[in-house]
């Protein structure tokens, strides 16, 4: 226990114990008093510990202890046996009824397993204090349990935090505990199978709320709730009272019969409504272009303000996604006679605009500028198929001229509009008690139609939650680009959303009854990567559904939601205590974003078409992905990869600037620098415009003399590092692309393939004269890398890799398999690395499945080499402690710097790395 830090405040612990059990302390300074203990902390005794010794020792087999606590706790449950041998498991209070177990297989065994040996006493050791307002904790121990049977095997039906020996969760400046409540209109919950959500008036709904904060208050000191709409100010006050925030959730906002009554539905392209294809219930039906919705939504969120809340958050879609059959084509809606109104009135500008709020000033922005921001250009009435604006007509299924251009206005204006919409409904609350909307959206996509970036700088909004869940390789989206979204922020207040509770409705359909769409584990440490990649002030889930007495109680279905939400949050708050954040980095990377075309959502995925993100992230190198609007600032790095698959007009001219600072490195490939935007240009695809805006930029980088030539095959030639195995016959995809007055680093044919010009100030330009990771039009479909016979299957990613080594840049991690290596610096407590199986996380779980962290006998998790991360130091010992486990080995860098960590059994792992001489 000499590794948790003491912290002089009075404890007291109050005990509640069942049967026989007689608790006794071990320490000079407790005292107890009708099952309350009182302990006055000294220097050298920063534990209160009590312990039950047995008379007759109890056979080998599981320990169990009920423990519930006030407030967040290191605590060390320690068993002893007859020969005195000791194992030790650490947790963190608080924990309700939870079933704590312990091994002997090591002195320290978080994980848990069967006692080995006779069991002669148990001790219950709680740090003293270690809080800054000076209180300590409470604690109840419900009862000790011995069993010789395992516990359950499920990993989603317990507890996981994780461990401690790093530190110790400690208040922080987070609103860490924020509860999604959606009361049941019928019945205490699931226990039907199936339960009907109401608001706060179904039955039983306050008394419901009431407890829930009185849970928060007691447990957590606090915390949030998400509410589905509410106005009754005598619950927000007692929250207050209670220390707990209360938010205002807007679904359906109006609702469905009003929509009907008067008409103000979402159109498609075919003149379907969402009712018609009977999507009303998922997803948003109304039309938010229409000014009846907005002063229906606006009167509803005053309500809510006036009752008290904290900010008002509109739910999950923009647009609502869903197309005809259940198809996803967000492209089909904004046809209604008030939309396509408001699209003539954008485009002329004789909107009202919307009003943002830049660098402490206000100020109006308009279609115009909008659409500019993206695309650097605004395009003449007559490229969209009309003499003027206000003749517009959205892009129809039978268009054969101008459909391009239609289609790509008709997409930025559905965003531009939904921006309008939030903004102008929030406008009233926010003059009249000073409440702010924050915006809860599904991932930024073409089709939802969101846009995380100028949603920051509404002028009433105070932020927004992303909803960055699904598969875990979500995580790798957030890594790479979160620091892209976090700047783009402009430090406004966010919350990162996930979905424990399967998203709700009823979490407990399928094979499985699974609760969640991962595990408890699982959610423990995705939590803590997303809040390292980017910056949240708190971390919320959904959904409770019932007493606060039913979900806590092990027995009750309910139960296995509870332990979503707190292993979920402890993950968070981990990351929190750890100061944990991604390491600066001078590398960034821009590709196409989603507002601008149908492109990956790059706050969830990674890549993107013909981009060099893909193959960066694949070989876990560290960058930090970006797009325009450039808000991420190129000239804080020293080496950019640009491989956007349609560049605005004017970027061409920012990265010459970018250049002329000096000692700068730019990477780019085939057709990349000449793919200007322009009227009638498809944003998701390939060409080459001979027609370049940027002259001056485009003479001086030798971009003005890039061509296809008929070359794509023949013998390749490199002195690059890691390209000897394709020396050779090599046959590209394409043809190649040349450029004059580059020196070559590579040839085919006697032709320049990887060439570079170097600058006078220090700054050069590393082109590839072919297209590496190609994909369709969507971006769904890798159509070369692999391929037998074109491009050489692995050559895309060795030509990156022996870029970066030219460069001097280091892998992050080295792997032979699809692994996903993602690294983050601590406060003080060495370095985390992240460790992922991107393979088999690929698909969507589905209803069936539920990811685990661990997968003993599964073939996808047998490794063929253990993977390699990168340290401080060669040849140097490093201690290797699980994240959530505990368990702690000790391994030895190589002359390279890397460290193996064991995987074969894992889907995903934790580590903390420091160096060896600190347990000295």
């Amino acid at each position: 226990m000499v590794r948790f830090l003491p912290a002089a405040a009075l404890f007291m612990i109050v005990f509640c114990p069942l049967g026989a059990m007689c608790w006794t302390s071990s320490c000079v300074s407790i005292k107890t008093n009708g099952g309350r203990i009182e302990y006055a902390p000294s220097a050298n005794e920063p534990w209160a510990e009590c312990t039950e010794t047995l008379s007759s020792p109890r056979e080998p087999g599981y320990v169990y202890l009920e423990v519930r606590a006030s407030r967040s706790a290191p605590a060390v449950l320690v068993v002893t046996s007859s020969e005195g041998v000791k194992a030790f498991y650490h947790f963190a209070l608080p924990v309700f009824r939870s079933k704590i177990k312990v091994d002997s297989k090591q002195s320290d065994m978080t994980s848990g397993g069967r006692f080995l040996r006779d069991i002669k006493a148990v001790s219950l050791a709680f740090e003293a204090g270690a809080y800054k307002d000076g209180r300590g904790a409470e604690a109840e121990i419900f009862g000790l349990a011995f069993a010789e049977e395992p516990p359950e095997k499920t990993l989603y039906s317990r507890f996981w935090l994780p461990s401690l020996g790093a530190g110790f969760l400690r208040d922080c400046e987070a609103e860490t505990c924020v509860w999604n409540i959606w009361p049941p209109s019928s019945g205490p919950g699931w226990e039907s199978g199936q339960a009907q959500f109401g608001g706060y008036d179904a039955p039983g709904g306050r008394d419901i709320i009431r407890g829930v904060i009185d849970f928060l208050s007691l447990y957590y000191g606090g915390g949030g709730l998400d509410l589905p709409y509410i106005e009754d100010p005598s619950l927000t006050e007692y929250a207050r009272s209670k220390n707990v925030t209360v938010y205002a959730e807007m679904h359906h906002t109006p609702d469905i019969g009003w929509l009907k009554e008067n008409r103000a539905l979402n159109v498609n392209r075919y003149g379907q409504t969402c009712p018609d294809m009977g999507v009303a219930d998922m997803s948003h039906a109304y039309d938010f272009t229409d000014d009846r919705v907005v002063e229906k939504t606006s009167e509803k969120m005053l309500r809510s303000a006036a009752a008290g809340v904290k900010y008002i958050r509109s739910i999950d879609y923009v647009w609502t996604p869903f197309g005809p059959n259940g198809s996803w084509n967000g492209m089909i809606w904004g046809y209604s006679a008030s939309a396509v109104k408001r699209w003539r009135e954008d485009l002329a500008a004789k909107d009202s605009g919307i009003e943002l709020i830049e660098n402490g000033k206000r100020r109006r922005l308009y279609f115009p500028e909008y659409f500019t921001a993206y695309h650097g250009y605004f395009p003449e009435p007559c490229h969209a198929g009309c003499e003027r604006w206000e003749d517009y007509v959205p892009p129809m299924d039978g268009d054969t001229e101008n459909r391009i251009e239609k289609a790509k206005l008709h997409m930025m204006l559905y965003h531009y509009e939904w921006l309008k919409f939030i903004n102008a409904a929030a406008e009233k609350s926010v003059e009249k008690y000073g409440v702010y909307a924050q915006p809860i959206l599904n991932a930024e996509s073409a089709g939802n139609g969101g846009d995380y970036i100028y949603l920051s700088r509404l002028s009433n909004v105070a932020g927004y939650c992303p909803e960055w869940w699904g598969t875990p390789n979500v995580i790798i989206g957030n890594y790479y680009n979160g620091r892209y979204y976090e700047k783009g922020a402009a430090g406004k207040e966010r919350c990162l959303f996930g979905e424990s509770g399967a998203g709700g409705a009823n979490p407990f359909y399928g094979k499985y009854q699974r609760p969640n769409y991962w595990d408890n584990p699982a959610g423990c440490l995705i939590a803590y990567s997303q809040a390292g990649s980017s910056l949240f002030r708190s971390k919320q889930d959904q959904y409770w559904g019932s007493s606060p007495e039913r979900m806590t109680d092990p027995k009750e279905k309910e139960y296995l939601i509870y332990t979503a939400f707190v292993s979920s949050w402890n993950g968070f708050l981990r990351a929190k205590e750890d100061g944990l954040k991604k390491p600066s980095c001078r590398v960034c990377s821009f590709i196409q974003r989603a507002p601008a075309g149908y492109t990956n959502s790059m706050d969830t995925e990674a890549g993107a078409p013909y981009s060099f993100n893909g193959i960066l992230e694949k070989n876990n190198y560290l960058f930090d992905g970006a797009s325009f609007p450039e808000v991420l600032g190129i000239n804080n790095y020293d080496i950019c990869f640009y491989s956007p698959v349609t560049s605005p007009r004017g970027a061409l001219d920012m990265l010459w600037k970018w250049l002329k600072t000096g000692n700068k490195t730019l990477v780019t490939h085939s057709f990349v620098p000449l793919n200007a935007d322009g009227p009638g240009k498809d944003v998701n695809k390939a060409e080459i415009r001979p027609q370049i805006p940027e002259k001056a930029a485009a003479r001086k980088t030798g971009f003005d003399t890039i061509a296809k030539t008929d070359v794509s095959e023949g013998e390749f030639k490199t002195a690059l590092k890691g390209l000897e195995r394709f020396r050779g016959h090599l046959a590209l995809e394409d043809t190649l692309y040349s450029i004059e007055g580059y020196t070559p680093l590579a040839t085919l044919d006697g032709k320049p393939l990887i060439s570079v010009k170097n600058l006078d100030n220090g700054s050069r330009i590393i082109y590839l004269g072919f297209a590496p990771c190609q994909r369709d039009a969507l971006g769904n479909t890798e159509i070369c890398v692999s391929e037998k016979g074109v491009q050489d299957s692995g050559f895309d990613s060795a030509a990156v890799c022996a870029v970066m080594e030219y460069l001097g840049e280091k892998r992050q991690g080295v792997t032979e398999d699809d692994l996903s290596v993602m690294r983050y610096e601590t406060a003080g407590k060495g370095g985390v690395y992240i460790l992922l199986n991107r393979s088999a996380n690929r698909q969507w779980q589905g209803e069936e499945e539920i990811f685990t962290v661990f997968q003993a006998y599964s073939e996808k998790v047998r490794y063929t080499a253990p993977p390699r991360v990168l340290t401080e130091k060669p040849d140097a010992g490093y201690v290797i402690r699980d994240f959530l486990s505990g368990e702690e080995t000790i391994g030895t860098s190589d002359g390279m710097g890397y460290l193996e960590i064991p995987m074969d059994g894992y889907n995903i792992r934790g580590v903390y790395i420091y160096p060896a001489e600190r347990l000295k």
